[in-house]
């Protein structure tokens, strides 16, 4: 069955239904929307005027982070000097993320947030190693836990040498005022961990990518 609603003048406009069309009822909205709006459904028949994202891709948001003082630790601790990388070449997108004294992260949205945090290590005595860590806590600092871990050794050779250890991870950020992270070292025998220093160049650092909506 056809439809077909003619012109005032000339021509027509025609709604035909398929062949087996079974049984459907379409109710318009009750007005005419706006310019570049689309008709969406319910699934029961109920149409709307609504208007499509103007740009759904990701990442939406980018940000890199350096340590920038070099670190002769022995036992576990927690970096906190840290400096945002706001050269060009590296490039950002969206709003940055913010650090507090303790060297707690706070995201800047929600999302799910792709981690990636590296360490530089150097000059240990016979059997040095590092580890690290990104803790993360969903209650404003309290009750952290280890979102991934990575570890590095150093041989005894004799020589200068270097060791360097990479993690990545994902984080589902649901809340910006509770859900945080932090970035943990562990070095013994000597292991030594490199900064960046007043150059751009990143040794030891992280690296924040939003990558989808949580």
């Amino acid at each position: 069955m056809t439809l077909k609603l003619v012109g005032s003048t000339s021509g027509h406009t025609a709604i035909e239904a398929p062949a087996s069309a079974g049984s459907n009822t379409l109710v318009l909205p009750p007005n005419n929307g706006t310019a570049g709006q689309v008709l969406q459904t319910d699934g029961n028949g109920n149409l709307s005027w609504v208007t499509l994202p103007t740009d759904t891709s990701f990442p939406t948001h980018l940000d890199i982070w350096m340590l920038t003082t070099g670190k002769n630790w022995s036992g576990t601790n927690t970096f906190t000097d840290w400096a945002r990388i706001t050269s060009q070449s590296y490039g950002q997108i969206g709003a940055a993320m913010t650090m507090n004294g303790s060297g707690v992260f706070t995201f800047p949205t929600p999302g799910i947030w792709e981690i990636y945090y590296q360490t530089f290590v150097y000059d240990g005595t016979p059997n040095a190693y590092s580890w690290a860590w990104i803790d993360k806590t969903i209650n404003d600092g309290s009750n952290w836990s280890s979102l991934v871990e990575a570890a590095c050794s150093i041989p005894d050779d004799n020589q200068d040498v270097y060791g360097h250890s990479s993690m990545l991870c994902t984080f589902d950020v649901t809340n910006v005022s509770n859900h945080k992270v932090r970035f943990k070292i562990a070095n013994e025998q000597g292991a030594q961990i490199a900064g960046s220093g007043s150059g751009a160049t990143l040794k030891t650092g992280a690296i924040f990518k939003r990558i989808g909506d949580t």
